[in-house]
């Protein structure tokens, strides 16, 4: 029996695959970035920040608001961090693609020097605005809230409240840290969670307890407390 044919017709269809394969994961990984025939654009931007280019306000590094530009966000992070900001963020976006959590939106990026060039999302961060939303639409925050807790058994944000470690409770909910924002597809209205910063975000299920996990999600999401305590680990 003569298998020459077969082993090599194999070996073509298998290179083939590994090349699909390769195209596949190449164009997801490319989701991540910014168009990258507007990093002339975005490097300028850059370049010309000066006192009165307009900033966000708060958060512990400059975040600017290019007139010209109003499509992105500039984040002088230096150089280090950026880097560092940046990974994590893709390793988030990595998890959260491959779970199909479509309401947990991590905003496109691409690094210039010592900045993050961030893509601009339709969010506030003032903090009231966002809690109000929640208060006002809690039907809308169903699926996104089952999405995050389903993340945080997965990985962990410890920014998102702050805490009063003497008296081990919750002082306030950071909800400037992730900001809600209501948009539509076709007739239907919906809730996605932006994640705009996550520096200080970690991988692994191991890295704090499953029960502080769902503490700080209940103490975000006081009204979705049970669809929280449901979600199997």
């Amino acid at each position: 029996m003569n298998t020459s044919n077969h082993s090599s017709s194999y070996s073509f269809q298998d290179s083939q695959a590994i090349l699909i394969q390769k195209a596949f994961r190449g164009a997801q990984a490319r989701k991540a970035f910014l168009p990258r025939d507007l990093y002339p654009q975005y490097s300028f931007q850059c370049e010309k920040i000066n006192e009165s280019t307009p900033r966000a306000e708060g958060g512990k590094i400059p975040v600017y608001l290019p007139r010209d530009l109003s499509s992105v966000v500039l984040k002088l992070a230096g150089r280090e961090a950026a880097k560092e900001r940046f990974h994590k963020a893709q390793a988030m976006r990595s998890i959260i693609k491959s779970e199909g959590y479509s309401r947990l939106v991590i905003p496109r990026a691409m690094l210039y020097k010592e900045f993050i060039i961030e893509e601009r999302l339709p969010i506030c961060i003032d903090p009231q605005h966002n809690a109000m939303t929640y208060w006002h639409n809690q039907s809308l925050f169903d699926l996104p809230v089952r999405q995050m807790t389903r993340l945080f058994t997965k990985a962990y944000i410890d920014y998102l409240v702050e805490v009063d470690e003497a008296r081990e409770e919750i002082i306030r909910v950071r909800y400037d840290n992730i900001p809600f924002y209501i948009t539509k597809e076709g007739d239907k209205e919906l809730v996605k969670f932006g994640f705009i910063d996550l520096e200080r975000s970690k991988i692994g299920s191991n890295v704090k307890k499953i029960e502080h996990r769902i503490f700080i999600l209940a103490s975000i999401f006081p009204f979705h407390s049970k669809i929280i305590g449901q979600v199997q680990t």
